[in-house]
């Protein structure tokens, strides 16, 4: 039987700032080059960001940025299929509210990171992990059955604002086993941990 080898890897999620994006933004381009990987099929069609024919999937409610006041979450999909979602809106209450779209579609989280990761919502669409003065949003694309990932994204809550600073399909970055999201070096900032076959990853 032939034996995979996964190779750790850190995300800075404060370090790595990706363009955020908006329904309202402009076009984001990567700065990742692409690898070849097999075709996969997925199980909702791809849609485009400046799509607005969106219908609500849920709503989730959570202390977001450390003011005591309620803030929501709202997962929306262009798509027939409810149970993924490809535009998540986050508004803090008393502050601006931001839409975010999908490369490809965001699904629930993986039920093996949840056992070892305390999520900080009931609802298993979004994990959300907090510490003083920052928050990260996990969202996760599908696995694949040949191991590959379809997306996996990251949005950072800093100083009452939303940002996404990670955003990659599988051509870019492979997250295939998310392992923790945690202050690795005490230094006040979250931390990514996630798992990749080698070759998956390539940056320029």
């Amino acid at each position: 039987m032939k034996t995979l080898l996964f190779i750790p890897f850190i995300l800075f999620l404060t370090a790595c700032n990706n363009p955020n994006r908006e329904v309202s933004g402009g076009k984001q381009t990567d700065t990742l080059t692409t690898v070849n990987k097999p075709d996969t099929t997925s199980s909702i069609t791809k849609t485009d960001s400046s799509q607005t024919g969106f219908q609500h999937v849920k709503t989730i409610t959570a202390f977001l940025n450390y003011d005591n006041l309620l803030d929501t979450l709202t997962l929306s999909t262009s798509s027939k299929d409810e149970s993924a979602f490809n535009k998540i809106t986050v508004s803090l209450a008393g502050f601006s509210t931001q839409n975010f779209i999908a490369k490809d579609y965001w699904t629930v989280v993986d039920s093996e990171f949840l056992t070892t990761n305390k999520n900080e919502t009931t609802s298993n669409k979004v994990f959300i992990k907090k510490i003083k003065g920052q928050t990260a949003l996990l969202l996760f694309g599908e696995l694949d059955g040949a191991g590959y990932r379809g997306e996996f994204s990251i949005i950072n809550i800093t100083k009452n604002k939303a940002a996404m600073v990670f955003d990659h399909e599988q051509d870019s970055i492979d997250v295939e086993i998310p392992t923790t999201v945690t202050d690795l070096d005490n230094d006040g900032k979250l931390d990514f941990v996630f798992f990749s076959l080698p070759g998956a990853i390539s940056t320029t």
